[in-house]
């Protein structure tokens, strides 16, 4: 386990252990996709996509995935990650690096299922076309900013400033900052019945 100056652990474990249950979990989602009528073109993920799915009529489908190890009810979007205070190094989240058309939310009842519980589907065009009209930065983002991640109010207001897409608009979400795997990231939680009745999301399972 290593720390760095601002106390954000980096557990190593912690990420073996997950990348194991992505690993048992695709497996049984690639059988799930081929119920739904998809055949896999291409497993081979990379920073636009994590697969690619073809319908019967041969139309494709480029797809991100997001394994949870607990049933929520909303969807953790990530706007920025690998954030070392005060700032001097980021990356953005993969809402900004993604090419994907739908991103497919996996929630299992732990880290040891075999099969998850429940299944989203989210239009990635969609999401990013209405996200101005789901935030609202005016949240207080300190209260997620708990002192173990080491950031301070500059770095909270830096956050508000620099991530894209967040301006001051009516909201149903809510940021948070967590310290689990590389780094820090800033995430945007918006509730599943908000995504499924404004027709960016559905319930796949």
């Amino acid at each position: 386990m290593q720390t760095s100056q601002y106390n954000t652990v980096f557990n190593q474990d912690q990420v073996n252990q997950f990348k194991a249950f992505e690993a048992r979990l695709q497996t049984w989602m690639d059988d799930f996709y081929k119920g739904l009528g998809y055949r896999i073109v291409n497993r081979k993920g990379n920073i636009k996509r994590d697969l690619v799915l073809a319908s019967k009529s041969g139309k494709t489908t480029q797809v991100e995935e997001k394994y949870r190890t607990r049933v929520w009810n909303d969807c953790l979007i990530e706007l920025m990650q690998d954030i070392m205070p005060p700032m001097s190094r980021y990356k953005w989240g993969w809402l900004y690096c993604s090419g994907s058309d739908q991103l497919i939310n996996i929630f299992c009842d732990s880290i040891d299922a075999e099969k998850p519980t429940r299944i989203y589907s989210v239009n990635m065009p969609k999401l990013k076309g209405q996200l101005p009209s789901l935030v609202d930065p005016k949240i207080a983002m300190a209260e997620a900013a708990y002192s173990g991640d080491g950031l301070t109010q500059r770095d909270v207001s830096w956050l508000r400033r620099n991530a894209k897409g967040v301006e001051s608009n009516p909201t149903v979400g809510k940021f948070i900052v967590s310290s689990k795997g590389k780094g820090l990231s800033l995430s945007l939680v918006l509730p599943w019945n908000i995504l499924i009745e404004r027709d960016i999301a559905k319930k796949l399972l």
